[in-house]
């Protein structure tokens, strides 16, 4: 195998370029799913702009002639020769390629649902630590309380990988459904590890149905629908229509699950008829996830779907502004700059 072809493929063919050429399922991201095993959780990696790539799971990894020898089972000089014809380097000689059969998903070990915590109504002093902390009004907790949409309390389920838990305070995001609820620590910080090891999160979900908007049952009595992505835009949402004096025509649901990006199809009845607006996060993966939602929500008979642009705006923090709920502390020279913000938030 001439060396210098082997150099010049990997110049000018990226693994993007053979993943598209292979039909393999997913796209290349810096955490995705590997595209030849049935992932529950992203385990692979494509980066330095799309030359290398690493498979955390089963720890190979490598260029663009790896990566096709990996995905279709190929030896190095079948592989470049392939890579080659489709950089159009050499003539296509190589003959039918197909991608490896996906493995199946690994089996994990059964263990028993994780028990719900008590959900409650909150108290006074609760309500008041939620305004302070997330820079929420008293009066867009209470709306999304009274919707049966936000909850609080004292973590005290049952549950013997989370015993380290007890005691915690939370605010949670649930529906009349109790399908999913997002558990959210009331003094801001990350969920403690049983191990010792560093927090890594903020949000606990339990229960199922990330791709079923928290609160759509709710858009039956209301002409518009917002939909948002966390639990924060949520109740965000509440306090901005009703201090933009909107909450009487607009309902509120969100998807509680970052990297949704398509809907449950049971869901989808409930935005017929209605004018939706969406409302992503300032990121590639959430203006993805919107362009993909508003293509179900149209198709399922909205009359309009539009999506709300939260760029352009400062937190009070100074830093770039990117969902709804930093929407409600942005810094007020940067309101006065963008009055569309707020004058157009709501149709």
């Amino acid at each position: 195998m001439e060396r210098g072809l082997i150099e010049r493929v990997k110049d000018c063919f990226t693994i993007a370029d053979a993943w598209h050429a292979l039909g393999l399922e997913g796209r290349p991201a810096k955490s995705c799913r590997t595209p030849w095993r049935d992932d529950r959780r992203p385990s692979f990696s494509v980066f330095a702009e799309s030359r290398r790539w690493f498979d955390h799971s089963g720890g190979e990894g490598g260029d663009v002639v790896d990566f096709v020898k990996a995905a279709a089972d190929l030896d190095t000089a079948a592989a470049v020769r392939w890579c080659a014809a489709r950089a159009g380097l050499v003539a296509d000689e190589s003959g039918t390629v197909k991608p490896r059969p996906r493995a199946p998903r690994r089996p994990e070990p059964m263990r028993k649902p994780e028990p719900w915590p008590t959900l409650r109504p909150g108290t006074a002093e609760e309500k008041k630590a939620l305004a302070s902390l997330r820079g929420f009004s008293l009066a867009g907790i209470e709306l999304a309380a009274r919707r049966g949409l936000l909850h609080f309390g004292i973590y005290d389920a049952a549950c013997p990988w989370r015993q380290h838990w007890r005691g915690l305070s939370f605010w949670a995001v649930a529906d009349e459904a109790r399908r999913l609820v997002e558990l959210r620590l009331l003094s801001g910080e990350y969920w403690p590890e049983r191990d010792g090891t560093p927090p890594r999160r903020k949000a606990h979900s339990i229960g199922n149905g990330k791709d079923h908007p928290c609160g759509i049952e709710l858009a039956a009595g209301f002409p518009v629908v917002a939909l948002v992505e966390g639990a924060p835009d949520l109740i965000a949402a509440h306090d901005a229509a009703l201090q933009l004096d909107a909450a009487e025509r607009v309902a509120v649901c969100s998807v509680l699950g970052a990297g949704v990006h398509r809907l449950a199809v049971e869901c989808l009845p409930n935005f017929r008829g209605k004018h939706v607006r969406i409302y992503p996060h300032t990121d590639e993966s959430g203006m993805n996830a919107a362009r993909q939602w508003a293509a179900q929500i149209k198709e399922a008979g909205a009359v309009v779907v539009d999506a709300f642009d939260l760029s352009g705006f400062t937190t009070k923090a100074g830093r770039p502004g990117k969902d709804l709920a930093d929407l409600l502390n942005a810094d007020p020279h940067s309101l006065r700059a963008n009055p569309e913000l707020l004058n157009d938030l709501f149709p």
